[in-house]
């Protein structure tokens, strides 16, 4: 799907394609500003995610209204947990959110959420220079700070993996994709190996859940 990311940011372009999920794409992103080429990251999410989502809730007997408010709501969560996070970047060990906006889909059911976020590494393509334990535990303290912070705005994460960990220049462990998880977990894509991996029991048996669940994922990654 082409994105016409000037529209929403002018002077912005899509340099890359820096991976896709469940959740959404992620693009590099640059603008050429005073003589000087800014970058930033791009995470574009769909709701509904598909078309094929989309007609098999109408096909479970759904209507339009009642989906045009459904997805009316995630878009206003997701959009409210990107906000409170951007809030709270500065020393937060959370990846910064630098702005986030919203474009209703054509057919007036669904949205996309552009979220405009700090370039980094991602965790799979860093490479210390300090021992695996050294790293594991620097690891483990920041995206704990992370989750600390989380905490105090009442959000639990629900979705820490590797691929949601990100390295800054100056060495420090960073949390992304801020509270997505519980929309995942609606998907039967949620079962791919991949995340299966780092899912605490409680989603396993269907169980309420709290910050726990954070803590439990943190380990396993730290494993």
């Amino acid at each position: 799907m082409e994105h016409n990311i000037s529209a929403i940011w002018p002077g912005w372009e899509i340099a890359a394609t820096l991976g896709s999920g469940t959740s959404g794409t992620v693009y590099e992103i640059r603008k050429q500003d005073r003589g000087s080429m800014e970058r930033s990251a791009l995470k574009i999410i769909s709701i509904p995610r598909s078309f094929r989502e989309l007609e098999e809730l109408y096909d479970d007997g759904h209507d339009q209204q009642t989906l045009a408010a459904h997805f009316k709501q995630q878009c206003d969560d997701i959009v409210r947990e990107y906000r409170l996070m951007g809030e709270r970047k500065s020393g937060s060990n959370l990846v910064a959110v630098e702005e986030v906006k919203t474009a209703p889909h054509a057919d007036g059911v669904g949205w996309d959420i552009h979220i405009r976020m700090e370039l980094l590494v991602p965790l799979h393509k860093t490479a210390g220079e300090t021992s695996v334990e050294e790293e594991a535990v620097k690891l483990g303290m920041n995206i704990c700070h992370a989750l600390t912070v989380c905490n105090e705005l009442g959000i639990v994460h629900r979705d820490i993996k590797p691929s949601n960990i990100f390295l800054s220049p100056d060495g420090t462990y960073k949390l992304g994709d801020h509270g997505l998880g519980k929309y995942a977990t609606a998907s039967q894509e949620r079962t791919t190996i991949g995340l299966v991996r780092f899912m605490p029991p409680e989603f396993y048996l269907d169980k309420p859940y709290g910050a726990g669940a954070d803590t439990y994922q943190v380990g396993l990654v730290m494993y």
